[in-house]
C-alpha cells in the first residue's frame, strides 16, 4: 500500500445488527475508505461465516467488528492472518461468556424459534445501550429494525454462534497489525475490565472507551468511536507503508 492510498475496510455488524450499525462511520469515511459489510446471519458457525467472509473480501484489508462482529473478525484474522492489515474490536468479549449468558443464548434460541420477538427486545434492549439512552426511542426503533430484518432464522444462527464459538484469547498475542481495542464504559455486555484485558494482551494495541456509552457505541457515541476509527486507520496506514527489514546480507565463512 502506497502512502494515502484508499484503502479497504470490513465492517463486521454484531448479533441483531446490519449496516444501519455503522451507518455515521461508513459516512464518515468515505472518501479515505472502500468499505464493506460482512454478512452474519447465514450460518450457525463462525468459521463458516468467516471464511464465507474471506472469499468475497478483497486481498487485504482492515477490520472492524462489534460485539458477535468482534468474534467474526478475531475469527477471520485466526483463519487468515496475511490478509487483514488492521483490526478494531469494539464492545467485543474475546474470551467465554458467563453461565449466565449461555442460559439467555438459550432462552433467546426458543423465545425466536416461536417468533417472539416482543420478549427479545425486552430483554436485549436495556443490555444494549446505556441507562441515560433507555428513554431514545429513535436509538430504539433502528435496533428493532435492525433485528426484524436479521429475521428470525438469522437471529438464531447468530444465538448459536454464542453458544459453540472458540475462546479467541490465545489468538490475541499472535495479532501483528494495529489494533483498537473500543469500549462504552458503561457496556454491561463486554465491560471495560474485559476491553483493557484484550489490549494488554495484544502487542500493537490502543485502548480507547468511549464516555456515556453501553454496548452499541457506534449508534450511542458515533462521533466518538469515528474518530477513534480515523485514528486507528492512520496508524493502519503508517504501518503498511514501513517497509519490512531487508534481510541480512549472506556472509562467507571464511
Amino acid at each position: 500500500m502506497t502512502t494515502g492510498e484508499v484503502l479497504d475496510l470490513a465492517f463486521v455488524p454484531g448479533s441483531g445488527c446490519d449496516e444501519r450499525l455503522f451507518t455515521a462511520q461508513i459516512d464518515a469515511l468515505r472518501g479515505a475508505a472502500r468499505t464493506h459489510v460482512v454478512e452474519n446471519t447465514a450460518h450457525p458457525r463462525i468459521d463458516r461465516v468467516a471464511s464465507a467472509a474471506l472469499q468475497r473480501l478483497p486481498d487485504r484489508f482492515a477490520l472492524a467488528g462489534l460485539s458477535l462482529g468482534g468474534l467474526i473478525a478475531c475469527e477471520i484474522i485466526r483463519q487468515a492472518p496475511d490478509r487483514v492489515i488492521g483490526l478494531a474490536l469494539l464492545d467485543t468479549l474475546p474470551g467465554p461468556g458467563l453461565r449466565i449468558d449461555r442460559v439467555r443464548h438459550r432462552l433467546a434460541i426458543a423465545l425466536l424459534a416461536a417468533r417472539a420477538f416482543g420478549p427479545i427486545d425486552r430483554i436485549m434492549w436495556p443490555r444494549y445501550v446505556a441507562p441515560a439512552r433507555l428513554g431514545d426511542a429513535g436509538l430504539h426503533a433502528v435496533v428493532r429494525a435492525m433485528m426484524h430484518a436479521n429475521g428470525a432464522r438469522g437471529l438464531i444462527n447468530q444465538q448459536r454462534i454464542f453458544l459453540t464459538r472458540p475462546d479467541y484469547r490465545p489468538v490475541l498475542p499472535q495479532i501483528a497489525v494495529p489494533t483498537l481495542v473500543l469500549v462504552g464504559d458503561q457496556d454491561a455486555l463486554a465491560p471495560v475490565e474485559a476491553a483493557t484485558a484484550t489490549a494488554a494482551a495484544i502487542p500493537d494495541a490502543e485502548l480507547v472507551t468511549v464516555p456515556d456509552s453501553g454496548h452499541l457505541s457506534t449508534l450511542e457515541a458515533p462521533g466518538a468511536v469515528t474518530t477513534a476509527l480515523q485514528q486507528w486507520l492512520d496508524r493502519v496506514r503508517r504501518h503498511a507503508d514501513t517497509p519490512s527489514p531487508a534481510p541480512p546480507t549472506p556472509r562467507t565463512a571464511p
